[in-house]
This record gives C-alpha cells, structure tokens and sequence, in this order.
C-alpha cells in the first residue's frame, strides 16, 4: 500500500486542471465523495434532521419505515435487507468500514444508536465493484459527524413506556487547525411478551452504554487526518423455552470496540490522495442458565478482530473525465470454543478502479468499475459494473446499469459449530463453502414536480450458489436434529419500486414508496422465504422546526412465505404464510425558544405484530427534551 501511494502520488504531481476539491456531497456510490447530481448510481440520502425529527433511537428505527428499505425483528435483532436479498447479503458500514459482530449473518441494527450521525446513505442493487464481498443487495452506509461549529453541544434525554430510557450528547470544538467531537449515551427498556401463557419472552431486557470521539487535523489546506474511537457494551436478558418444559434465562454481553486514522492529501488541483487504517473488536459472551437444574447450562465466548487498510486516488482528467483506483485489504480473526478447526483466520486485499464519463454536450454520464479481489479461502473473483445517467432536460433522470454481485462466507459459516441443547439441534460450519454469485440489471427514472421528486424502477436479479441451512440428519422424535450450511440455493429476484419524495406544499413534505417484489427459489420451487410481494412505506412531515412538527412514519406489508425450520431446501415443502403487518409511529416536536426543544410520541400506534412471525416490539409512549448549547444558526433575514 505505500508503494502504491507513492507511486499515485509520483504520477498526481503534474497537475493542472480545474476540480472542486469541496464538491463533497455522497460517497457511497464511488467510495469517495462526488457531487450526487452528478452520479450514474441513485443514492438516497437520510439526513440528520430527518432523523431526529422522526423520533427514532437507532438505525432500525430509522430504516424500518424508510421507503423501499425493508427491516425485520428476527432472534439476532434488527436486520435489514435491500431489494429481497438476504441480511448477510446486504452491506452495513460505519464511515466506509464495514461492521464486525454479524449473527448468523444478520448485523443487529438496533444496537446502532443515532446521537452521532450525520446521514446515512443508501445504495440499492449490487455494489461489489466498489465495496468487494457482502454487497449483492445494496449498501447501507452510516456516516458520522464532523465538528463544524466553534464551539456546540447537544442533549437528548426521551423516556417511556416499559422503562424505556434514552440519554445522550455530544460537544465539539472546531479551532483554526484542528477540530474535536465527544459523544455518549445510555439506554435501555424492559422486555417485552407477547404470549403470556408460556414464561418465554420475545423481547429482551436490555441495556446499552457507549462513547466515541473524533479528532480532525487541518495543518495546511491541502492535507487533513482524522482519528477516531468509539465503544460500546450492551446486556441483553431474556427467557427461552426449552424441549421437555424446561425454562432457560438467556443473558448476553456484548462489546464493540473500534477506532483508525484517514489521511486526505490534495496534490495539486486535480487529484485527492486518501489512505487509511482501522481496526475493530467485537466480543460476545453467551449465557444460559437453566431454572432448577443445570443439565442445560451453557456458557459461550466468541471474538471477532478486523484490521482494514485501503489507498485510493481520485484523479480529475479533464473534460468530465474522474478516474478513482486504489487497493485495499483486511484482515479478520474468529476465536471461540466451538469452532471447527481452532482458530479461524483470513486475509484478503483487492485492486479496484472506477471511471466517470461525462458528456455534457448529450448529456450522458456513463460509470465503468471493476473489483479484483483475492481471498486466501477462495481465490480471485471479479466483480463488474457499468452504470449510465441521462439527463434529457431539467428535471428528468435516467439510469440505467447492471453489475454482478458476490459473497464469500463468513468464518462463521465455514467454522462455527451452533448447538442449542434446549431444542436439540446442531448448526454445523462447512469448510468446504464456496461464495455466493448475482448478476443484476436495473433501470429507472426521476421526475421533478415542483419541489418534489417522482420516481420509478425496476430490477431483475439471478443469483447463484446460494448459501442455505438443510438438514443433514433429522433426527429421532425431533430430536438431534442436525443442520449444515451447503451452496444449494439458486434464485430470481424482480421487483418495481414508485417513489414519491419531497416538499408538496409549504412545510409539508413527505416520502413515500411502494415496492413490489416477486421472488423465485428455485430449489424449493416456490417463493424465497421472509420477502413480502408488496410493502408501502414512507413519512410525513407537516410544520417548521422553530415551531411545531407533526410526523408520521408508518409501513404496510403484505403477508410473509415462510418453510418449516427442519423442511430440505432441495425439496418443495408446505408454505407457511404470516398476516399482513401495518406498523405507524406518531411523533410531535415542538421549539421552546432556539436552544430547546420537547417531544412526544408514539410507536406502534395500532400494536402491530404476532408470536409467530412478526414479534415486533408492543405500543410505546415516549416523551423527551432536547437542548442545544453553544452557537445558534442565524436568523433568515
């Protein structure tokens, strides 16, 4: 990597031409920032007054009314997924690294808290060309803040139903050269039931503690480095049931902890160096204790390790030509008692170069990249894309690309042996996996309605080598059963998307979208499980922030497919279908002077939800304050 970086910056020193090096607006679509008018790939784009104005807490929250964005409660959390594609097939990143601590490949979304967001950004259908393995779906992309006032300072505090309790804050301190941000918070809420008739719970206790900071370097103009740590540690108690009648109490402990350094160099006018270094721990310790007896005790402890680099050069050529390229590489560790073959490491790195064309005179903006990845598990692979953006007069958008996708498995899949004697079955890791492969075409439009955005697309996806859990052995009575993860799956996605977004009229805006989704998997002959045919969602937003503002968020969503847990994958087997889910949150803010600010609201307004498919989280009222210190923005003239 430092050779590359000195050779890119050898051949960036003849620099003469003309690029806004401020022109900074998304990066998730290319890796690094570009102005978002002007990209071949839609990105949409949460801000962080969208975010607190809608009252959530975490990530999920936010997400799980987002339109075309679908979340669901599952026994690993929060997980998210894209255009129908599994959760482990969706990326997640946090200021372009990507998170550690997945279970059974699900990132747990709701352990994300929202107090130090700066907006997230989200790419739908494949972006391997840009991120490499997990991005067959699309990216989620959670982006910090930076400190961008002399002096700033915020406090949350929300409490509600069920014990419910939200502190947090932040302060930052910019100067001429440097500038610092420290954030913190605690929360957490009682569990939750759904069927009293059994002493199980479907919601866990749980409490959460966590506090980061950044610190940004500006000794010239042309040079900024930035350093940043954060941790976290987060219990989770609850209550399963077990065969035979017994009752277990579940705690987990969770800690995250991460930090790194990124330098950005401007060599010249044309060209932006940037490297960077991070690393990531993520411990889990898993306790079960069995009431009365301790024949199902258990005690796990699981530890995850990452260490990431990448060096990247984005180079103006002229003409509406920007070249990106660079490499990265990772380094990842898996260490538990239960995995197959002791420890489990891995290493990968991987070249990459994107292109963007424009052609103002047609105007056309075509975006070639390509991904060469090599994992010491699996090899080399490919990724390709080819994105295209026509604008044929103001107010009209559109796009057009297709790109293939893949998914290297997890050290948890290869390695991991999963045992759960209170139900008596196995999960076994398979060494022997082999990645996961899509390719995906898309196309779309936008069309300006005043201060609004309409907006239409479609996508086509062909997955292959799809990785499943089958069953290996059934078992007697239901007992000793065991499963295995094998590359069996094979799949055709297709879906629509019709979007409306934007001011409608005077402090009323709204964002809604209904997604249509048909899905084929063609082991089972029959439907992919978990992915609803329809779901509309969205928000509106009717007031002014200095006064008073009334939101709703709400997502409506067809009956869910689901199999049997022990039904083979290569087989067709009896379809379970869930009930149809609509889930509304109300949320009023109202301004007392400039600094302060109440709140009130309301989640799951209708208590939404069942047992068996749905278990999401019971009614909650909630009431809050929020203050600010330091400077006040100005007042409009």
């Amino acid at each position: 990597m430092l050779l590359l970086l000195a050779s890119l910056l050898a051949f960036a020193q003849d620099s003469d031409a003309d690029v806004d090096a401020d022109a900074v607006i998304v990066v998730s679509a290319s890796g690094s920032g570009a102005p978002r008018g002007e990209l071949a790939v839609a990105v949409e784009v949460i801000d962080n007054e969208e975010i607190v104005l809608g009252g959530a807490r975490t990530v999920a929250d936010v997400l799980a009314t987002h339109p075309g964005v679908d979340v669901q409660l599952g026994r690993f959390g929060a997980e998210v997924r894209l255009r129908g594609m599994e959760a482990d097939q969706t990326l997640v990143l946090v200021d372009g690294v990507r998170m550690v601590g997945q279970k059974d490949g699900v990132i747990d979304l709701s352990r994300l808290p929202i107090e130090n967001i700066a907006r997230i950004e989200i790419v739908k259908g494949p972006a391997s060309a840009v991120y490499g393995s997990d991005a067959l779906g699309g990216v989620i992309h959670i982006i910090t803040k930076s400190p961008d006032e002399p002096l700033s300072g915020v406090i949350r505090t929300q409490i509600g139903t069920r014990n419910s309790l939200d502190v947090t804050g932040s302060v930052s301190v910019r100067r001429e050269k440097w500038a610092a941000t420290l954030s913190g918070g605690v929360h957490g809420a009682d569990g939750w039931d759904l069927d009293p008739s059994d002493e199980q719970t479907n919601g866990s206790q749980w409490r959460q503690g966590e506090v980061g900071g950044q610190v940004r370097f500006t000794p010239s103009p042309e040079l900024t480095v930035v350093v940043d740590a954060s941790s976290q540690l987060r219990d989770l108690v609850g209550v399963d049931g077990a065969a035979g009648g017994a009752v277990l109490d579940r705690t987990t402990r969770t800690e995250d902890h991460r930090g790194g350094v990124n330098v950005t160099s401007l060599v010249g006018e044309r060209t932006k160096l940037s490297g960077g270094l991070r690393g990531a721990v993520y411990r889990d310790q898993f306790l079960i204790d069995q009431r009365g007896s301790d024949g199902l005790d258990a005690y796990e402890e699981t530890m995850e390790s990452t260490l990431t680099g990448v060096v990247r050069m984005d180079r103006s050529m002229g003409g509406g030509h920007a070249l990106a390229i660079g490499m990265d590489g990772e380094w990842r560790e898996l260490s538990a008692d239960r995995l197959a073959e002791g420890d489990g490491r891995r290493l990968r790195g991987a070249i990459f170069a994107q292109d963007r064309w424009s052609l103002p005179s047609v105007p056309v903006v075509v975006t070639p990249g390509v991904r060469v990845e090599a994992d010491e598990w699996f090899g080399a692979a490919i990724a390709p894309k080819l994105a295209a953006r026509w604008d044929p007069s103001d107010g009209i958008v559109v796009r057009a690309s297709v790109g293939q996708g893949y998914r290297a498995p997890s050290l948890r899949e290869l390695l991991l042996r999963f045992e759960n004697p209170g139900q008596g079955y196995v999960v076994s890791g398979n060494p022997d996996l082999q990645p996961e492969r899509s390719v995906t075409a898309d196309g779309g439009f936008e069309y300006q309605i005043g201060d609004a955005w309409l907006s239409a697309s479609g996508f086509h996806t062909q997955a292959s080598n799809l990785i499943a859990i089958d069953t290996l052995d059934p078992g007697e009575n239901g007992q000793g059963i065991r499963f295995g993860y094998t590359n069996i799956g094979r799949a055709r996605l297709s879906g629509v998307e019709l979007g409306l977004k934007g001011d409608l009229a005077k402090e009323f805006n709204v964002g809604v979208a209904w997604t249509g989704l048909l899905t084929r998997d063609l082991a089972r002959k029959g439907p992919l499980p978990g992915r609803a045919a329809h779901r509309l969602s969205g928000t509106v937003r009717a007031g002014s922030p200095d006064k008073v503002v009334v939101v709703a968020r709400g997502a409506l969503t067809s009956r869910r497919p689901y199999y049997a847990v022990d039904a083979s994958v290569d087989a067709p087997a009896d379809i379970l279908w869930g009930s149809p889910v609509g889930l509304v949150d109300l949320r009023v803010t109202g301004a007392i002077g400039r600094r302060a600010h109440w709140n009130a609201g309301i989640d799951n307004v209708f208590d939404a939800g069942n047992v068996v498919t749905d278990p999401l989280s019971p009614r909650r009222l909630t009431a809050g304050f929020d203050l600010r210190l330091g400077a006040l923005p100005k007042e409009a003239p």
